[in-house]
C-alpha cells in the first residue's frame, strides 16, 4: 500500500534519501545533502514527482520497487522521449538486474533476470507496444506465459496499445504516467 510513515530509500550511489509522508499536508520533498531533487507529492493512492534531472529517475524506481509483487504489470505511459525506457532501467538496477536494460523498440520483448531484492520478483519482462496495432499482435509475445512464470513482472510501454490484454487482467495493473514539462523536467505519476 502506498502512503507508509516513513519510508528510507537508497541513493545508487549510496547516499540516503528520505521520503516523508507524515499529517495531513500532502507535498514532501525529497533532500539530499541540502540539495534539491525532486519533489513528492501523495494523494490518495498516487505518488507524483517532480523530477528535475536524469538521476532524480532513482528515487522514482526505489519508491515503485517497493510497490511491485510478483505477477503485476507495470503500465508505462507518456510521449516519445519522456522517460519511459530511462525509468526502466534505473527500476532493473533497483531490482536487482544483472545487465542494463536496452529499448525493446524493435523486438518487442526483452527479458532480465533480478536478484531477489524485492518480494520474489525475480524476473523483469520489458515490452515496448508502440508497434502493436491490434489485440492479436500481442500474441506472438506470450504474454500470459511470460507473467505465469513465478517470480515475474512486466513493464510495458505505451500500454494504451494493449489496452485489451490489460483490461483483463486489471487487478495486477499499476500505471506510471510520464509528462515533459516546458522546462524539461518531468512529472511522474504512480497509481496503485
Amino acid at each position: 500500500m502506498i502512503g507508509k510513515h516513513w519510508t528510507w530509500i537508497r541513493n545508487w550511489d549510496c547516499r540516503k534519501i528520505l521520503l516523508s509522508f507524515r499529517g495531513a499536508d500532502r507535498r514532501r520533498e525529497i533532500f539530499h545533502r541540502r540539495r534539491f531533487l525532486a519533489t513528492l507529492e501523495m494523494a490518495d493512492d498516487t505518488m507524483n514527482f517532480i523530477l528535475t534531472k536524469n538521476d532524480d529517475w532513482n528515487a522514482v524506481a526505489q519508491a515503485v520497487a517497493r510497490e511491485l509483487e510478483p505477477g503485476m504489470i507495470l503500465g508505462l505511459s507518456g510521449p516519445l522521449g519522456a522517460g519511459k525506457t530511462t525509468f526502466v532501467q534505473y527500476l532493473a538496477e533497483e531490482l536487482g538486474a544483472k545487465s542494463r536494460p536496452k529499448s525493446p523498440t524493435f523486438t518487442l520483448v526483452r527479458e532480465y533476470p533480478l536478484e531477489e531484492k524485492y518480494s520474489m520478483i525475480k524476473r523483469l519482462i520489458h515490452v515496448d507496444a508502440y508497434r502493436i496495432d491490434h489485440p492479436e499482435d500481442l500474441l506472438p509475445l506470450n504474454l500470459d506465459e511470460e507473467l505465469a512464470v513465478p517470480g515475474t513482472i512486466v513493464a510495458i510501454e505505451w500500454p494504451e496499445n494493449a489496452a485489451l490484454w490489460i483490461e483483463r487482467r486489471n487487478d495486477r495493473y499499476r500505471e506510471v504516467k510520464i509528462l515533459v514539462n516546458e522546462d524539461q523536467s518531468r512529472e511522474v505519476n504512480f497509481a496503485e
